[in-house]
């Protein structure tokens, strides 16, 4: 008689498990039969329904925008707290540097300021390289004795900045 009624209990206790656990799992998105976990799983299978993360469908039939999905608002949030949408359309929070396509927050926000950045970087590369070529022809006069050692030390100052 009490295994009986340890059944009849157990049976009930499942059922109750199995449906709460279906409805969470449904309540979440998912098309899944979570009854049977529920049933013989009991709790377990009840907190493991409820940690499951919410399953967001976009559905193709939006009634004509006036409905936005979760995704759109999590981005419209990100950008009002002074997040950065790249050029390849992610959207990135504030704290993030370079987007995974491999731009850098300054490139995307600020194309102007870097395209004067490399310029000035590629006028001193050249600079740099003009110079370096005039001190070589420098040195070779100096070797060859048309310039002394000082003349080419104060040439070389002066095209160094020094």
């Amino acid at each position: 008689m009490p295994f009986l009624i340890a059944l009849i209990v157990g049976i009930i206790q499942g059922t109750i498990f199995g449906f709460a656990t279906q409805a969470i799992i449904d309540n979440k998105g998912y098309y899944e039969n979570w009854f049977w976990w529920g049933f013989f799983f009991g709790i377990i299978a009840f907190v493991i329904a409820c940690a499951k993360p919410q399953n967001i469908r976009h559905s193709p039939y939006r009634g004509g925008g006036l409905y936005q999905s979760a995704d759109d608002l999590y981005k419209k949030q990100m950008l009002n707290e002074g997040g950065w949408k790249c050029s390849c359309g992610k959207v990135q929070a504030s704290y993030v540097s370079s987007c995974s396509c491999g731009k850098s927050k300054q490139e995307v926000l600020y194309p102007q300021t870097n395209k004067k950045q490399e310029e000035t970087k590629k006028s001193a590369n050249a600079n740099e390289i003009s110079n370096a070529a005039a001190i070589k022809e420098y040195k070779e006069l100096m070797d060859a004795g048309i310039i002394s050692p000082e003349e080419f030390d104060a040439k070389k100052k002066q095209l160094l900045g020094l």
